[in-house]
């Protein structure tokens, strides 16, 4: 940061160019684990009546359509499965990003 003041950069510099490169792979690794818990919650609301795949899951259980509901359970294990890859991609490609356990 000192060297980007001495170079005589603004307030705007110093963010995009100082803080940003410093502050990224964290924020992107928590904006991922955020999603992943959203898609997972919401599999969970929705079985308590709030909508999306999680009331899909309650109806299916609900009148014993054991084949829709495997399906939509696969489905919403498909998408946290998908997050996670694309998580784990972009922390192998972030330097300094924090790293999980399988890695």
């Amino acid at each position: 940061m000192a060297a980007l003041r001495a170079d005589g950069s603004g307030t705007g510099g110093l963010g995009w160019f100082g803080v940003l490169p410093q502050a990224l792979p964290q924020l992107v690794a928590y904006t991922l684990y955020r999603w992943e818990v959203n898609v997972r919650a919401a599999a969970i609301l929705g079985v308590v009546g709030a909508g999306g795949l999680g009331q899909r899951l309650y109806v299916a259980l609900s009148v014993f359509d054991h084949r829709r509901a495997m399906t939509i359970v696969l489905a919403v294990l498909f998408l946290v499965l998908c997050v996670d890859a694309l998580s784990a991609a972009l922390r192998r490609r972030l330097p300094g990003a924090p790293r999980g356990l399988a890695d």
